[in-house]
This record gives structure tokens, sequence and C-alpha cells, in this order.
């Protein structure tokens, strides 16, 4: 799905008052990156937080 497509419908959650912030879950750098240009491009409230999958016992 279009990253565009995507923001625009959570953009409408936040509107809506349904949701407060918005985040990510293990999105790739370049991924994150073009997400904030298409935010700040067509106005868009943007990710504020990125969930890694990183965790000390999964360590190797």
């Amino acid at each position: 799905m279009p990253i565009d497509e995507t923001l625009r419908a959570l953009d409408d959650l936040v509107r809506d008052g349904k949701v407060r912030y918005i985040g990510t879950s293990d999105f790739a750098a370049w991924k994150m990156l073009e997400s904030l240009w298409v935010s700040k491009e067509y106005s868009l409230n943007r990710f504020v937080c990125e969930q890694a999958s990183y965790h000390p016992l999964n360590a190797h």
C-alpha cells in the first residue's frame, strides 16, 4: 500500500480524535524518511515513534 494512502487514513483518525499519535513498527530507515517527507508535503500528521524489534534477550 502506498505510504501516502496509509498516512491519509491515519491522519483522518488523528483529526477525528480517535487516536492521539501514530507510529510504526520495524520500518526501514528509508521508509521512515519517505513517510516524513510525504507527511510534510501533504500536511499530514507524521509518525512520532518507532517500535524496533530489538530486545536484549534476543541479542546474538
